[in-house]
């Protein structure tokens, strides 16, 4: 497994260059800031997430900085240089200098945010930046936003009133949708007709359905939704998003099907798994989506593991992490915790189950049953940047310091075999690359 691969590079050169825009410029600019509009006026991060300083911008050259923002990667691979590529994209700060207008500069912004994933951010960026009659297509990407996260009065009060007749193709099929989320059904017809004689994109067959699913599931498309507006149609409805459909939607659609608490099927564990790795979903929004699928309970654990191991895809996940977050023994959750870990195909796995089972792994006793298992606890932790984590469980796998005197007594046979994924000299290094302190 390549934990570094092309795209890896990519993402984290894009954010390296961003940060490094200042120094970009090799003649003087001029200090004018860009009109009343300050396109970094607000960030945009979730709680979970850290920002850079506010000074990040300063004297950048704004034509720069716009042209790296544009060139920024849509997905990676890689968890962490997703989430430093955020980091520089939403964090607040000051306005950049320059020949570059403020409406182009937040417009590039808010274009990056959505194709990361982060509609949360659109919706953010607009509403502080940019004034409702100062842009009209970012007004147009807002509401999207807001349709696809389940904000159905925020997004349809600005296309109220207003004459139909001159809306464009956009607010012809939102319109429509509001009028068909609101129970307006026969006004929502009336506006998809009009689109039709119209010519307007997007309002076709495909897109009548999703309208008429609203009172009438049984009437949805059989393809998964293509924007948000029919994304939002789907979610109402509440049809299930296939699966197999999900690496080919837009990401920032995967990230909306995530997080929409409506959605019980594995297509929604599907697309926050892509989400997740990608950084356009937090961890523990993740383990919601599981939880969707599987709640914790306090049914036996034994039960609960049966059927785990019975199950395949999703659902094993899902079950096995129905146990890990349940009150099972120690021994059953050490199990099903590094069921889960094990299910990792990459290294942003590794960090999502160790972000997701921190706590718990934190506290999880350790004994002869829960020993063997460190090297794949530790192995979560260090990619999760919990060296005091990782430690904890290596130490119980290399001779250093130990839990309670009993694990002295484990034999090589009980303890499970060596690392064989993460040499314990290369587990160190990552360990000590995670630690702050160090």
């Amino acid at each position: 497994m390549s934990l570094c691969r092309a795209d890896c590079w990519r993402a984290c050169g894009f954010a390296l260059a961003l940060a490094a825009a200042p120094a970009i410029a090799q003649e003087p600019i001029a200090v004018d800031p860009l009109g009343d509009v300050a396109p970094f006026a607000v960030g945009a991060l979730r709680d979970d997430e850290l920002p850079l300083s506010q000074e990040l911008w300063r004297n950048s050259d704004a034509r720069v900085v716009r042209a790296l923002i544009d060139a920024a990667p849509a997905e990676s691979l890689s968890l962490a240089a997703a989430r430093l590529s955020a980091r520089v994209l939403l964090s607040q700060g000051q306005t950049p200098v320059g020949q570059e207008t403020a409406e182009n500069m937040a417009r590039s912004r808010v274009m990056a945010a959505e194709r990361a994933g982060r509609l949360d951010a659109v919706d953010q960026i607009v509403s502080a930046s940019i004034g409702a009659d100062a842009d009209r297509e970012m007004l147009n990407r807002a509401i999207a936003a807001r349709l696809a996260l389940g904000r159905v009065d925020e997004a349809c009060a600005p296309l109220t009133g207003g004459d139909a007749g001159e809306a464009g193709a956009f607010r012809l099929r939102a319109r429509a949708a509001c009028m068909a989320l609101n129970g307006e059904a026969a006004a929502a017809d009336v506006t998809f007709r009009l689109g039709q004689e119209r010519g307007a994109e997007a309002m076709d067959e495909r897109f009548g359905f999703w309208l008429a699913a609203i009172g009438d599931p049984d009437a949805a498309p059989s393809v998964p939704p293509r924007d948000e507006i029919e994304l939002a149609l789907s979610g109402a409805a509440q049809i299930p998003v296939p699966p197999n459909s999900v690496d080919a939607l837009p990401l920032s659609i995967a990230a909306a099907i995530a997080l929409d608490e409506r959605r019980r099927g594995p297509g929604r564990i599907f697309a926050a798994r892509r989400a997740a790795r990608a950084g356009a979903i937090s961890a523990q929004d993740y383990a919601a989506a599981l939880e969707a699928l599987a709640p914790p309970s306090d049914r036996d654990p034994e039960t609960v593991l049966e059927a785990a191991y019975a199950a395949e895809g999703v659902m094993q996940t899902a079950l096995m992490h129905a146990v890990a977050r349940s009150t099972a023994p120690a021994e059953r959750r050490a199990e099903a915790f590094v069921a889960v870990i094990e299910t990792a195909e990459h290294v942003s796995d590794f960090a999502l189950a160790g972000e997701m089972y921190a706590d718990d792994l934190a506290t999880l006793p350790l004994n002869l049953e829960t020993a063997p298992h460190g090297a794949s606890f530790a192995e979560a932790a260090a990619a999760a940047g919990r060296p005091d984590i990782a430690r904890r469980w290596l130490e119980t796998r290399t001779g250093g310091r130990t839990g309670p005197a009993t694990l002295t007594d484990v034999q090589p046979e009980t303890a499970g075999p060596p690392l064989d994924r993460i040499e314990t000299s290369a587990m160190n290094a990552i360990i000590t690359a995670s630690d702050p302190d160090v």
